[in-house]
């Protein structure tokens, strides 16, 4: 029986449903990864935009001439939790990357710099993730993104102006003292990133594992 893919959640809808049997919207043409389960006994896996406690409804049934069959088994709709501490009130969606790089790449640093970043440009894999957060939390996790961009460009200013500085007076002081005031600043806005960002317990190029208060480890496969 020929079926309709929900492009919102992945649901796989009969062919005669206008509305996706699921989260209730309107079906596309366009196709998402399927909800799946891993084998019995395992950590289930979810794509990115389906909260772990969301269940979608049995398969639609259909009678002996091809005709959907309404079903009364009850579908479980529990709100999303956040990601960072477990929260259920005004949880909402919030985009989430991670890129995942193989480490063999960084031994290319022997050879040049600029060849690592070519091959690490070339050869990561990124995770792109819609995730839960509270509104504090979401806040902070914007918050600290900001930060860390504030400190790249804290470092970069700083350490030529110690370049600068250094040739201007003909000391090396100024240009040690850039390098470290840069690299301070480098380690405080990724510590904040780090404390506000979902804890991510392993990264590699199919799948990324968070670890949730409440669900444990999620598993969210590459798309």
């Amino acid at each position: 029986m020929p079926t309709n893919t929900c492009s919102a959640c992945g649901y796989e809808n009969s062919s005669f449903s206008a509305d996706c049997e699921f989260c209730s919207k309107p079906l596309t043409e366009l196709s998402r990864e399927k909800y799946t389960d891993q084998n019995a006994g395992q950590q289930t896996s979810y794509p990115s935009y389906m909260s772990p406690e969301f269940r979608p409804p049995p398969p639609p049934a259909f009678d002996a001439a091809g005709n959907p069959v309404a079903t009364t088994s009850p579908v479980s709709t529990a709100p999303p939790t956040c990601i960072k501490c477990g929260s259920r009130d005004h949880v909402d969606f919030e985009y989430y990357r991670r890129d995942y790089v193989p480490p063999l790449v960084y031994l290319s640093l022997i050879i040049s710099p600029i060849l690592l970043v070519i091959l690490a440009l070339v050869l990561r894999k990124r995770h792109e993730l819609n995730i839960p957060f509270c509104v504090e939390c979401r806040e902070k996790y914007k918050q600290s993104k900001t930060v860390l961009n504030i400190s790249v460009i804290v470092f970069l200013v700083v350490f030529i102006g110690g370049v600068v500085a250094s040739i201007s007076f003909n000391t090396g002081w100024p240009l040690l003292l850039g390098i470290l005031a840069g690299i301070a600043s480098l380690v405080y806005g990724v510590i904040q990133r780090k404390q506000n960002a979902p804890v991510v317990k392993k990264v590699d190029g199919k799948q990324i594992v968070l670890t949730d208060p409440v669900h444990g480890d999620l598993f969210y496969l590459k798309n």
